[in-house]
Order: structure tokens, then sequence, then C-alpha cells
């Protein structure tokens, strides 16, 4: 698990004045607000982040993403850095549906065989 630092202690302020039910939308009882994030000593840190909020005012969408581990701050736990250090490279080279080709490949720009050009196929004497 991920250390946690100073920094945890914030706590999250409903804006309600900038918020909005959700009635007229198909949501019923739902709201939208904005969430001031404040340091310990009440003060504002200047980050303001909208949620969507349940009739009894627990959030259903929390855009900080404050629960998950790879968003908190301090140093990634070992799990994270153990992917991080597995990712592999990938083509990225556009394909015929318009996406982005994620065949793995050895280094980083490489083409993988299906975007190749032919002066990457031709034989390339190491002598």
């Amino acid at each position: 698990m991920t250390q946690h630092t100073e920094d945890s202690a914030r706590r999250l302020v409903i804006d309600r004045e900038r918020g909005d039910y959700l009635d007229d939308v198909g949501a019923p009882g739902c709201s939208v607000a904005m969430v001031l994030v404040v340091d310990p000593t009440g003060q504002f840190d200047g980050i303001e982040v909208p949620v969507l909020l349940r009739p009894d005012a627990t959030m259903i969408r929390d855009m900080l993403c404050s629960a998950a581990t790879h968003e908190q701050l301090g140093p990634l736990s070992v799990e994270w850095r153990q992917r991080v250090r597995d990712a592999t490279w990938r083509c990225g080279r556009t394909t015929k549906n318009g996406t982005r080709c994620r065949t793995q490949v050895g280094h980083r720009g490489d083409a993988c065989r299906w975007h190749r050009g032919p002066e990457q196929l031709a034989f390339k004497d190491d002598r």
C-alpha cells in the first residue's frame, strides 16, 4: 500500500452554490456540485473538482480519484513500480480503422511487422 503524506489530511468541501440538481435530466435526487480542496488549516488550496452526488450527498464519482493507490502522493508502491518496469513498447502506428496499433515491439519507435515499410524490410549487412 502506498504511504500517505501529510497531504492526505486535506479535506473536501462541497460548494453547493455552484451546483445543480439533475432531476430534469433523468437522475432524480442526484446533483452535481464543485468540491473545494481545503488544507488542514482551513485554507483553500485552489483545487476545484466537479463531483456527482447521490441524494444522501455521498459521492458517486470522485474526479480526484483519491482512493486510487497510484494517485497518492509519495513513492509508488512496489506493485506499481513493477508494472511500469514491465511495460512493453507498442507500435503505435495508425491502423486501417483509425486506432493506434497495440502490437508489442522491441524498442521505442519501432514499427511492427504489419507497419514496416519496404526500406525497413531490406537486409542490412552487419560487417
